[in-house]
């Protein structure tokens, strides 16, 4: 079996995104909290998802292609190890179940409201958009769950048209400096106040788009904006990854 290859290829522009709260697992204080997140919890978020789609076997969690490809070329790492490195299972699962920035992995875990709806490493994740969008899902098919609606132009335009509309029919209540387009005036900031966020949160309930990318974006922004969480995103070009470096378009 050989180790998990990391992303290979083209990327597409993205927004990443987190919640920040005092964990254990990751650290509250980093001065890129988005890129801490994915550095510090993206080997968890792969078992969470592995478990998700039943590809956790003896003790191995298996690449999404393993079904697809001949016995010896099978991808996988072995999930002890990575448990270890946040103190054990029992400790990395106790500490994500009952932790309030902790999202939705799966579409199930977003509509269930019981006290264990929640699996591991939820409180970041990524929304794809632009060009190279027909790899957006080579690009997260390691650490977000299968099932996924086509991204695309599907969260995009949604987000356009209402925050568009939004602006048009209260524009005094909106706290974002106008762009074109209009979501770009959001997005572009790392960080929100109190105001903004609850702006930001009425307007994404308006916004249906059956992306599970875009569903998990749109419960971490109501989940901040309720708990008064810190919620921080940033916006991403498109790029490449040789599986080393990952080197992004110009802006």
């Amino acid at each position: 079996m050989k180790r998990t290859a990391a992303i290979l290829g083209p990327t597409p522009a993205f927004l990443s995104w987190t919640i920040v709260q005092n964990c254990s697992l990751r650290s509250a204080t980093a001065r890129k909290p988005v890129d801490a997140a994915f550095r510090e919890l993206r080997s968890l978020r792969a078992i969470a998802v592995g478990e998700i789609e039943q590809r956790v076997i003896e003790g191995f969690c298996l690449h999404p292609d393993a079904a697809e490809v001949e016995t010896d070329e099978v991808k996988g790492f072995p999930v002890d190890e990575i448990y270890a490195a946040f103190g054990g299972q029992e400790s990395a699962c106790g500490e994500c179940r009952g932790c309030v920035a902790n999202v939705g992995v799966s579409a199930a875990e977003l509509e269930s409201t019981g006290p264990n709806a929640f699996s591991k490493a939820g409180c970041f994740g990524w929304l794809p958009f632009g060009e190279h969008i027909e790899n957006a899902n080579q690009f997260l098919r390691l650490l977000e769950a299968a099932g996924d609606a086509p991204f695309g132009q599907c969260a995009v335009t949604a987000f356009e048209e209402a925050f568009q509309k939004a602006i048009e029919s209260d524009a005094q209540l909106n706290p974002f400096p106008p762009t074109s387009p209009a979501w770009f005036g959001v997005w572009s900031r790392s960080s929100f106040s109190p105001v903004e966020l609850e702006f930001l949160a009425e307007v994404c309930m308006s916004v249906r788009c059956d992306s599970l990318a875009w569903k998990r974006l749109a419960a971490a922004i109501d989940r901040a904006n309720r708990e008064g969480l810190r919620f921080h995103c940033q916006l991403m070009p498109a790029g490449h990854s040789d599986g080393v470096n990952w080197v992004i378009e110009s802006q």
